[in-house]
């Protein structure tokens, strides 16, 4: 056997080797999950947890499944990321179940606590690959140029120095906030991990997403597409993470700042994979046209309530009649105020195929009052140029008897 194709069969050996451990880590993580559920003892780890319990497992199934079906039919770094993150994850997963249940049970089981302080800081590994060397290596899994090699290298050091100094920081740990740290080192710069670690990340994280406007102002078409899907899964996950930051307690928007990073393991798998590649400026003209509707629907309700409630009040007493007349409302204006948001974000985001669209709506309607082929065979051509943009057109017309007749003919001037 050729020694490529036995390469290759070892690289696929591996992958799924960590796929199937990742897979049975995060499993088992969601079987104690299970077992346990509704045990979190607040004497151990406060009141409450941000997001939800078993995010890691989730994390796992998605970023590893990913990795592996690029893996499977191309080998490059972006999968090993992928493949990695979720092996991380399965593990972060199993640590932080075993050790709700084994800081409940008395006696604790063994080993619980040194679970729960591998918790407390494992996640900084899964961050740094997610939001810093993704995107600085996607989509190809190369760095852009030579010139971002000290990038590279001076995130790794941060992330990794930021984990480290987190996981011998002195006093309470980060998930099991009763329990000191077991593994504790008295040294400075471990006590002023998130003074420095957070300012330091954040700065290369923003330079990991300047890459990726380095690459496409350079990129091909392919290439290009596929960093318009990567930062549109960006582009979900920053509000939403943003939001459940802000709104803590608010256990709605926690999950979905939690759960979203799952967005961009699956953009990534997309773009990396090319399959409907293409898709991605409808799925953003969708996004931007719906979004803005709920936005605007939403304005227009709460503001119909206020003011129908204001103004019925004296002669009924109740809201009931302002919340149904604001329904109806916004159900009558759901369908003109989608035309009028779609035409705005065609004529803001995708001019020229709104140009194409008014040109070619203006010729059918020419077409129902005029029938001299002469005059339209022409203007036809002058459509498909202004529309398309071809380098030649040609206007063939199928006569009776079978003939064909070449009406018209133009070019590029």
């Amino acid at each position: 056997m050729p020694v490529g194709a036995e390469a290759d069969r070892l690289r696929r050996g591996i992958a799924w080797l960590v796929w199937a451990s990742s897979i049975a880590l995060a499993l088992a993580s969601l079987g104690l999950l299970a077992v346990s559920r509704g045990v979190h003892p607040p004497d151990v780890f406060g009141p409450d947890t941000f997001g939800f319990r078993g995010w890691q497992a989730l994390y796992a199934l998605t970023f590893s499944t990913v990795g592996l079906l690029i893996l499977s039919r191309r080998n490059q770094l972006i999968g090993w990321l992928l493949l990695a993150t979720g092996a991380l994850a399965a593990v972060d997963a199993l640590a932080a179940e075993y050790s709700v249940v084994g800081l409940a049970a008395r006696p604790a089981f063994p080993g619980a606590a040194a679970l729960a302080w591998l918790d407390s800081w494992f996640y900084l590994p899964i961050v740094g690959i997610i939001m810093f060397f993704i995107p600085l290596l996607f989509p190809d899994g190369r760095l852009p140029s030579r010139r971002w090699r000290p990038v590279a290298i001076g995130g790794a050091i941060a992330f990794g120095w930021f984990a480290i100094a987190t996981a011998i920081q002195p006093g309470p740990m980060q998930t099991a906030t009763a329990l000191e740290n077991p593994f504790a080192v008295d040294a400075p710069w471990g006590a002023e991990a998130p003074f420095v670690g957070i300012p330091a990340t954040t700065v290369f994280i923003i330079s990991a997403a300047l890459s990726l406007v380095y690459r496409f102002r350079s990129a091909a078409a392919v290439e290009r597409t596929q960093i318009k899907w990567f930062a549109y899964g960006i582009g979900v996950v920053v509000p939403l993470v943003i939001a459940g930051t802000l709104l803590q307690g608010n256990k709605v928007f926690e999950v979905a700042a939690v759960a979203a990073p799952n967005v961009v393991a699956i953009a990534v798998g997309i773009a990396v994979q090319r399959y409907r590649l293409y898709d991605i400026d409808a799925l953003v003209n969708r996004t931007l046209v719906y979004g803005a509707l709920s936005a605007v629907l939403l304005g227009t309700y709460v503001l119909a309530v206020l003011v129908l409630s204001a103004v019925l009040r004296p002669f009924v007493g109740s809201s009931d009649l302002a919340v149904a007349g604001s329904t109806l409302a916004v159900v009558a204006a759901f369908v003109p105020l989608r035309a009028v948001i779609q035409r705005a974000v065609d004529r803001r985001f995708y001019r020229a195929r709104y140009d194409a669209g008014r040109t070619a709506d203006a010729f059918g309607m020419r077409l129902r009052h005029d029938v001299d082929l002469d005059a339209l065979s022409g203007e036809l051509i002058d459509v498909v140029h202004e529309t398309l943009q071809p380098a030649q057109v040609s206007l063939w017309l199928r006569q009776k008897r079978g003939r064909v007749v070449l009406l018209s003919t133009g070019g590029k001037e």
